[in-house]
Formats: C-alpha cells, sequence, structure tokens
C-alpha cells in the first residue's frame, strides 16, 4: 500500500508530504508536532492503550485524535445484504478454524470510544456518523468483499470461493444488481478525542 501510495503521490506533483518508518506505538516524531493523526479502517488492528498514548504524545494541546471506519454495507438491496452477511458468517468460521484468530489481534470497533475515553489522554471525547454517496455495481461490491483482510488470508490458506460463500453472494448480488451501477450510501463513524 505504501508503494501505490508513493507513486501516486509522485504523479500528483504534490511536494509536502512525506513517509516515515514507524508504527501506530512508535512514529519516531518528536513530541507535540502534530495538529490531527488519525486512522482509517485500522484502529481495530492497534494495541489501544500504546496507540492512543503515542497519539496523545504527538498532538499538540487542542490537537485532535480521530479514529473512523464505515460501516459495511453500503446500503443496498435486502438479499444482497443476506449473501453478504452469511458470507462474513462463513469467514469467520474460517478464521476461527484457520487459528488465524490467535495471530493477529483485533479489538471490537464499537468499544473504540470508550477506549479513547478511558485512556485518560483526551479532554473531550466524543463519537458522531457522517454519511458519504457514491455509485457502485455488483462487481464493485465483490470486489471490496475479496479484499477485505480476512477474506485474502483464508484464501492464501486454499479455502474455496464456493466453501466461503463467494459464489453464492456473486450470484445473488449479480442476478439482484446486473450490471447497472446504483447509487450507494455509506456511513462513517468518527470518533474522536481532543487533547
Amino acid at each position: 500500500m505504501r508503494e501505490v501510495a508513493e507513486r501516486q503521490l509522485r504523479a500528483s506533483g504534490i511536494r509536502n508530504v512525506e513517509f516515515r518508518d514507524g508504527t501506530a506505538d512508535s512514529t519516531g516524531l518528536d513530541d507535540g508536532v502534530a495538529d490531527i493523526v488519525t486512522v482509517s479502517q485500522g484502529f481495530h488492528y492497534m494495541e489501544p492503550g500504546a496507540a492512543l498514548a503515542e497519539a496523545a504524545r504527538l498532538l499538540r494541546p487542542g490537537g485532535v485524535f480521530a479514529a473512523y471506519d464505515y460501516d459495511w454495507l453500503p446500503e443496498l438491496a435486502p438479499e444482497v445484504g443476506r449473501a453478504y452477511t452469511a458470507y462474513r458468517d462463513r469467514l469467520g468460521e474460517h478464521w476461527v478454524r484457520l487459528g488465524l484468530h490467535e495471530r493477529i489481534s483485533e479489538w471490537d470497533k464499537d468499544g473504540h470510544l470508550a477506549r479513547i475515553r478511558s485512556s485518560g489522554h483526551f479532554q473531550l471525547v466524543t463519537e458522531f456518523s457522517v454519511e458519504h454517496t457514491d455509485t457502485g455495481s455488483a462487481d464493485r461490491l465483490l470486489g471490496l468483499a475479496t479484499v477485505i483482510g480476512e477474506d485474502s488470508l483464508i484464501r492464501a490458506a486454499g479455502v474455496t470461493d464456493e466453501a466461503l460463500g463467494l459464489d453464492e453472494l456473486r450470484t445473488v448480488a449479480r442476478h439482484v444488481l446486473g450490471d447497472r451501477t446504483q447509487q450507494w450510501r455509506w456511513t462513517y463513524r468518527v470518533r474522536l478525542g481532543v487533547r
């Protein structure tokens, strides 16, 4: 992902962005250098205590930590939602059966707000939702479904599309959505802490 980001940055002509090696709990940056520290779709993979301490260390007084995630699925036809839920349930079963849950730590997104609040690093902690509308098709839905971290790791372990329920999701999505592109409405949940 970093290689793609660096390539796109070079192509854009933007010159005031810099990439550095680091982790959520050890960025290597100086104290108080940031007005904003943000995490998109990834806070659930970070050990929250260490990551929040590092974010607070980086922030200037009044600086903002924001972790945000979109609620998946976007608003779609009920049949597609049911097929996707069945697919996600099968992913979960394989995730446990293959022991992947023991190799990769993951924290429940619904607990983000409480963890930020209980960290003691922020004077104000709140949560809000925002909406975004774009367009999608059956192919886009299937593409998004197969790039989710769990899917790619499980497929790499040799689990077939049929065993995952991806064939069924593909059939339902193409039957219900066809080739047409339709409007999708996404909801993002933003958890915010002010230093």
